[in-house]
Parts: C-alpha cells; sequence; structure tokens
C-alpha cells in the first residue's frame, strides 16, 4: 500500500500491477483454504449434533418402552385380579 501511495505516474503504477495480483491471489488462496477448513468443521459439527440427536431419541424410545411395559403388566395384573374376584364370586354364589 506504501508503493501504490507513492506512485505518480503509469510507469509506477505498471510496476505495481504484477504485485497485486500476487496479493489477490494469495488472498484468493487464504480464503479457499479457510472456506475449506470452516465447511470441514461445520460438517464435522452437524455429524456430531446428528449423533447427540440420535442418542437422545434412542433414550427417549426405551424410556417409553419401558413405561408401556410397566403399564402393561400392571393393567394385565389388574385384569387377572378382577378376572379372580369374578370367578369367585360366581363359584359363591353358586353354592
Amino acid at each position: 500500500w506504501g508503493e501504490a501511495a507513492e506512485a505518480r505516474d503509469i510507469d509506477s503504477l505498471k510496476t505495481l500491477l504484477p504485485k497485486g495480483a500476487q496479493v489477490a491471489r494469495e488472498n484468493i488462496e487464504r480464503t479457499v483454504s479457510t472456506s475449506q477448513e470452516v465447511l470441514g468443521r461445520s460438517i464435522k459439527t452437524n455429524e456430531a449434533i446428528a449423533q447427540i440427536a440420535k442418542a437422545q431419541a434412542e433414550t427417549a424410545a426405551k424410556a417409553t418402552r419401558e413405561n408401556v411395559e410397566q403399564a402393561t403388566k400392571a393393567a394385565t395384573d389388574k385384569a387377572e385380579a378382577t378376572y379372580a374376584d369374578v370367578a369367585k364370586t360366581a363359584k359363591n354364589s353358586t353354592k
């Protein structure tokens, strides 16, 4: 930038063109490299988030299965007890 500020004529500016092109190329290379790194990290982050979500969904599904099994067992036990009471009452009423 200092050289560009000191340039006073066309010939001075012409000598700056190759340097400017080199700086521009280096900046583009850095931008592309940084963009690729950001993309790679974003992909890894998304994969980690997906793993966390999967683990949470599996935990919730397991808890739901356990709750359903407990409710089913409780309902079965209640139905069996009610059936036993009805059978006992029916047996006693026939005596």
